[in-house]
């Protein structure tokens, strides 16, 4: 089961145009770069708001005896 799994990981990283060492042009490398910076923006804010609203819940929790 391992060398399957090894192969499906690698796999998409040897298709031209795609996974990390698939950028073909340095506009298209700049683009995706641009594009996951933004995404991981998105995906830290998301990640912000719900660890706040997790301290909220908490908090609103009766205290452990």
């Amino acid at each position: 089961m391992a060398p399957t799994s090894k192969e499906q990981i690698t796999r998409p990283t040897k298709e031209p145009g795609k996974g990390p060492g698939g950028a073909d042009g340095g506009e298209k490398a700049e683009g995706d770069s641009a594009a996951m910076a933004k995404r991981l923006d998105r995906l830290e804010h998301m990640l912000q708001e719900m660890s706040d609203r997790l301290k909220a819940i908490e908090e609103k929790l009766p205290a452990k005896k």
